[in-house]
């Protein structure tokens, strides 16, 4: 048995930043992904608590909420130490302040709605949340986006990005990720930490099952 599980979907999603963890930690872990009906079922079953997932079954627990299990992760394997009260408090600075800006641009997916007026709504949110991130990487002048250390910050903005605006195969339409381009040529910083979070994933990117976000 893996000494840690995640179960989602066979999506990127929520469950992908922990993924993401988990693959540069080079854990022992298994990557369950549910088909809509196995979830159905398992729901049904009383499997899940909440009745959601994703989930990370660790020490014989079911664990649920996909911030808790990252910060979770974090914890174990090193991306969140106990130690740093400075760094701890520049992750979960960035995560409160990427959460909304990353919700924005997964929504379009869910609504369907690609829109002209749309993609204006959804390059202001990505102009917004790319500069904030691009401030902060340039104000340190450091490699990961809470210095020199990378922590479950990273892992929460990468797990968004490179499943949306940065995933070739994205719902989102290919003239809105092309935006993406133009809004990182405008912001260098961050440009250089995507490039920076790329080869850091580039065994786990290269590997993942495609999903459409």
């Amino acid at each position: 048995m893996p000494e840690y599980k995640i179960t989602y979907f066979g999506l990127y999603g929520r469950a992908e930043m922990s993924r993401m963890l988990l693959a540069h930690a080079k854990a022992d872990w298994e990557d369950e992904r549910l088909t809509q009906e196995e979830f159905g079922a398992k729901k049904a079953a009383g499997e899940y608590p909440n009745g959601q997932v994703p989930i990370l079954h660790h020490n014989g627990k079911q664990m649920n909420e996909s911030v808790a299990i990252l910060r979770y992760l974090g914890k174990k394997l090193g991306y969140y130490p106990a130690d740093d009260d400075e760094l701890c408090w520049s992750a979960d600075a960035t995560i409160y302040t990427a959460g909304d800006h990353m919700t924005k641009l997964m929504g379009p997916i869910f609504t369907k709605d690609f829109s002209e007026a749309a993609c204006e709504t959804w390059t202001g949110v990505l102009k917004t949340f790319v500069g904030k991130m691009d401030k902060q990487l340039a104000g340190h002048g450091k490699k990961f986006l809470c210095g020199d250390k990378l922590t479950i910050a990273d892992f929460m903005v990468a797990g968004t990005i490179f499943s949306s605006a940065g995933n070739e195969i994205s719902a989102i339409p290919a003239e809105w990720r092309a935006k993406t381009k133009e809004v990182m040529g405008e912001n260098k910083a961050f440009h250089a930490w995507f490039d920076v979070m790329k080869a850091e994933m580039a065994e786990h990117l290269a590997n993942r099952p495609p999903a459409p976000f």
